[in-house]
C-alpha cells in the first residue's frame, strides 16, 4: 500500500466502535456487513433512498439527457442480511434491492478495487440477473466505489453503460442502467455540493455538511450504529468471520455470496485460492 493510501486510511473517521468476541472493531460507513444490517431494517430505508438520489442527481447534472431515475414513492428493500445470519436464503445476490413504483435498483457497495471473482465479471453477472427479474419495471444497478476500477471508469466520476444497437446506437426497448460510481472523485470534485458530502461521509471523512439530505443520512447511520452495538446475534455473526483472520471479513462475505449464487465449495475454494476444507468450515459456521 502507498503513502497516499494509509494517509487516506489513517484519516477516516468510524461510525463508533462495537465489543466482538475477538475484541473491540472500529465500524466505518460502507462495511458491508453494517450496511446490510442497517437497511435490513425499514426505519432506515429512507437513508438509502437519499443516497441513490443524491448520486443519480448529481450524475444527471451532468448527463441531464439520460434514462436513469430517482427512486420515489413507496419502496421495499430486501437486503443479505438474513442470508447472513443464517435465518433463510436473500432473494438478491447483491447488498440492496429496491423495488419502487417505476423502479427496480440493486445497488452494491465495494470497499476494495480488486474483488474475487473480479468486479468486472460480477457485475456483468448481477446485471443479467436484475435483467431477469425486472417484472416490467426500469432496471438500474448501481456500484458505489470506495476504490476506483479504472476498467470501467475509465478516469471519470461516474460510468453508466446501457444496452443498445452497435450500428445505429439505438437503445435496446427496456430501460436499463448499469452505473459506476467514484466516491473519491465524487469527494474531490464536488467538494461543497450533496453529492461531494455524501461521498466524504462514505468515506469516513470527518465533515460538517451543510445539506439537509446528508445531514438526514448522517443522523439514520448513527441511528443505525447504536442498535447494531447493541444487538448480540449481529455481533455474534460479525465475530464468526473476524476469528478466521486467515479469510477476513471482506472475503468471509465473498464467499457467502458465491454460494448464495450456486457455486460449490469447489469453485468457490478455486475462486479465492483457499483449501475447500477452509472454505466448507466457513460456510458451515457461518450460516448454520
Amino acid at each position: 500500500m502507498g503513502k497516499a493510501k494509509k494517509d487516506i486510511a489513517a484519516n477516516r473517521k468510524p461510525l463508533g466502535i462495537i465489543e466482538l468476541g475477538t475484541g473491540k472493531k472500529e465500524i466505518f460507513p460502507t462495511n458491508d456487513f453494517f450496511l446490510n444490517y442497517l437497511f435490513n431494517k425499514p426505519a432506515h430505508w429512507e437513508a438509502l433512498r437519499l443516497m441513490v438520489n443524491i448520486i443519480v442527481e448529481a450524475y444527471k447534472s451532468i448527463t441531464p439527457i439520460t434514462q436513469i431515475r430517482t427512486i420515489d414513492g413507496d419502496m421495499q428493500v430486501e437486503t443479505q442480511y438474513n442470508y447472513f445470519t443464517g435465518k433463510k436464503d436473500a432473494s438478491t445476490s447483491q447488498d440492496f434491492r429496491i423495488a419502487a413504483d417505476k423502479n427496480l435498483t440493486y445497488v452494491e457497495v465495494q470497499n476494495k478495487a480488486r474483488s474475487v471473482p473480479p468486479i468486472e465479471n460480477r457485475a456483468i453477472e448481477y446485471f443479467g440477473f436484475s435483467l431477469a427479474h425486472n417484472r416490467g419495471k426500469d432496471v438500474t444497478q448501481m456500484w458505489i466505489l470506495a476504490e476506483d476500477v479504472d476498467s470501467l471508469l475509465n478516469g471519470k466520476t461516474f460510468a453508466n453503460y446501457i444496452l443498445g444497437d452497435e450500428e445505429t446506437g439505438a437503445r435496446y426497448p427496456l430501460n436499463n442502467n448499469l452505473m459506476f460510481v467514484s466516491l473519491r472523485r465524487l469527494e474531490v470534485k464536488r467538494r461543497n455540493t450533496e453529492a461531494g458530502e455524501l461521498a466524504a461521509f462514505l468515506l469516513g471523512k470527518n465533515i460538517s455538511p451543510r445539506h439537509e439530505a446528508v445531514k438526514k443520512v448522517i443522523e439514520m447511520f448513527g441511528e443505525g450504529f447504536n442498535t447494531f452495538r447493541d444487538d448480540k446475534e449481529a455481533r455474534e455473526k460479525m465475530t464468526i468471520l473476524e476469528e478466521r483472520e486467515d479469510i477476513g471479513i471482506e472475503k468471509g462475505l465473498e464467499i457467502a455470496q458465491m454460494h448464495q449464487q450456486g457455486y460449490s465449495a469447489e469453485e468457490i475454494a478455486n475462486a479465492v485460492e483457499l483449501s475447500v476444507e477452509k472454505v466448507k468450515a466457513l460456510l458451515s459456521s457461518f450460516l448454520d
